[in-house]
Formats: C-alpha cells, structure tokens, sequence
C-alpha cells in the first residue's frame, strides 16, 4: 500500500513539473488548455488564477482510497518516512489548490434563487377558469360523468399531475452544465480536504505542516460548500427553481454530499489530535453547528426528492456535525461556556421554537432526557 502511494505520488510530481516547468503564454493562457484527457492526473482544462493545475477527479478519488487504507492500517508513520517532509508538504500544497479554485465561488446566481414565471404557476388556473365560463354544464352531464367512473386510472393520472410541480423552461441543457461544473468544483475540493485531513491525521507530522493558514482554509472550504452550495438547496422553496434541481441533478449534488459527510470525521480526528488555536476552533464551532440551525422550507418538505437528496444527506451531516462538537467540547475546555451561548443564542432561529410552550425540543444535543428541555 506505501509502494502505490509512493507511486501515485511520483507520477503526480512529474506530471506537475512537466505542466509547471513550460511557463510560455500557450501553456498557461486558457485558450490553449487541452481535452481533460490529455493529462490522466491533471485537468487541463481548468487551472488556478496563477495557471496551476489541478488534479482530476479519478486522480483525487484514487488518493483518497489508498490514503484511508493508510490510516485504517495505521501505516501512517511508514508512509512519512517513504514520502519524506518534502513529499507530504508538497503534496499537501498541490491539494491545496483544488479548495483555493472554489473559494470565494457562488454556486447559485439570483435567478436560480428565484420563483417560477408566473405564466407557468398561473396558466393552469386560467384554463381551469375558462373552461368553466364556456360550457358550465359540461362537467355536469352523464356521458361525463360514467367516462369517468369508467376511467380510474385517468382520474388518478390527473391527480398526479396535479400533485406535479409546474415544468419550468429555466434549467436548460447549458444551466444545468453550469450546475455539473459546480457541484464538480466543489466535490473536487472536498475530496482534496479528505486527502489532505487523511494526510494531516495519519500520523504525528513536523508541526510546519501543521500551518494555521492551511488549517483555516481546510475549514473554510468546508464550511463554504455547505453555506454555499447545500444549505440553499435545502432551504429552497418548493416554487424556486431551485427546488427542482435535486431531481434533475442527482449524481452531481449527491457527490457533494457523499465528499462532505466523509470529510466531517477527518476533520474530528484533527480536532482531537491537534492543538487548534482559538481562531480556529471558532470557525470549526460554527460550522459544525450550522446543520442544526438549517432545516427544509416548511411547505417543501412533502415534496419528493430522489435517494440521496440533500435533505436525507443532512442527516449523516447532522450526525458527523454532532460528533464534532461533542469532540471540540471536550478538547477545550475553556470553549464550553462559549459554545454553549452560542447554541442557546440560536435556539430561537428552530422553526419547532416558534410552535409554542410544550412543543421545544433540544435538538443539537439529542437525546436529551431533562425535564427543562
């Protein structure tokens, strides 16, 4: 297993010197990036803002494979010594570069945030009133009537279709490639934080590595793909466009979730094993108690989503998110009363606080058997 990273590890280096090392203006311009294809590590096609390339998504979901088997058979302390110092920082900094691409990314503009046409809401209703003022009487005679009682199946099919969301022109092909790049973007970055983290936690590393600066924006982007990209997902209302998206986009969104959910452990074992100055153990507190202060927009929770969707993700979320915090809680002590101000400061925002007396419930910290709760 040593000699496959070792391995993988070589060839990315090659390649990224290969890509590094031609400083012309046809190498690095974007108009001359090539087929993702040409490079089986790096996508051509997508570099950083100073022309670096980033790794593919078949490379970093490679890593991240060999890296977890590392740390499940505790050869972490082998793996330093055949990389060495530089190799892990190294590697380390070429990850790094598939988070700084998404930061500062928007995920969704102001039109996908916004309702449906009214032509679309409303036109059904106007064909329903017009049929009424021209032949009032039609729904009332008998050949009406028994076509059907003959027909359940058409009955039901109408109630379908009425239970259906209105069809919206909004995500055409070239939108919805929009959202693939995405939620790519951001499942790529994601994945590059697991391997990092992996790296980070698999052993005892010279504390240079150990860089607040990189801690931080491991956190950040962490953080960002939820405030970015899943909590408006979750929160859409169900006549946005954004509210069909999960059921048009599955694979893409679900890949966000799945890199998310795998991540949130890792970053739990650092919290444990490192000493995180107060900064951020802040940051890594409010993110890790932001998924249990976002919950599905009330009159969308019937609507139906595809397995995987981001309101079943945020479960395994919720659940790593707890673990976080109980792990931040009792690494640092002198984080408690903080912490748990900051819960009780947002208790309010629940929408089962807003229910009234006898109905509040304490949900960051489930199961929860006192009678003040």
């Amino acid at each position: 297993m040593i000699d496959r990273v070792s391995d993988l590890t070589e060839d990315l280096f090659t390649a990224d010197d290969a890509r590094i090392g031609d400083t012309s203006n046809a190498a690095l311009g974007p108009s001359s990036a090539g087929p993702d294809s040409a490079s089986p590590l790096f996508r051509e096609s997508t570099t950083t803002a100073d022309g670096l390339p980033l790794l593919r998504t078949d490379a970093l979901k490679k890593l991240v494979r060999l890296l977890s088997t590392v740390v499940t058979q505790e050869k972490g302390a082998e793996l330093l010594i055949e990389l060495e110092e530089g190799g892990v920082g190294r590697l380390l900094k070429v990850l790094e570069r598939s988070w700084a691409a998404c930061e500062g990314a928007e995920a969704w503009d102001a039109s996908a945030l916004s309702n449906r046409a009214d032509i679309n809401a409303e036109s059904p209703k106007k064909k329903g009133k017009g049929k009424k003022k021209d032949s009032p009487a039609k729904s009332a005679t008998p050949g009406r009537r028994s076509s059907r009682s003959r027909s359940p199946s058409t009955a039901a099919m109408s109630v379908d279709a009425q239970d259906d969301p209105p069809e919206s022109e909004f995500w055409a092909d070239d939108a919805l490639e929009r959202v693939s790049d995405a939620a790519r973007l951001f499942s790529d970055a994601l994945l590059a934080a697991r391997c990092a983290l992996a790296l980070l936690t698999c052993t005892v590393l010279p504390k240079r590595l150990y860089s607040a600066d990189y801690l931080a924006s491991l956190v950040l982007v962490i953080r960002q793909s939820t405030t970015e990209f899943l909590y408006p997902l979750l929160t859409a209302p169900p006549l946005s466009h954004l509210a069909d998206l999960p059921s048009l986009e599955p694979e893409p969104i679900a890949a966000v979730c799945d890199a998310l959910t795998a991540a949130i452990p890792l970053l739990t074992a650092l919290v444990r094993a490192e000493e995180l100055d107060d900064d951020l153990v802040i940051k890594t507190i409010y993110f890790a108690l932001s998924p249990f202060f976002h919950e599905a927009n009330a009159s969308a929770r019937g609507r139906k989503e595809p397995a995987g969707g981001v309101a079943g993700a945020m479960k395994a979320i919720r659940l790593g998110c707890l673990g976080l915090v109980r792990t931040v809680f009792g690494r640092y002590p002198d984080q408690r009363a903080w912490v748990v101000q900051e819960v009780l400061d947002n208790l309010t925002r629940l929408e089962i606080a807003k229910k009234g007396k006898g109905s509040f419930r304490c949900v960051a910290f489930q199961p929860c058997t006192s009678s003040k709760c």
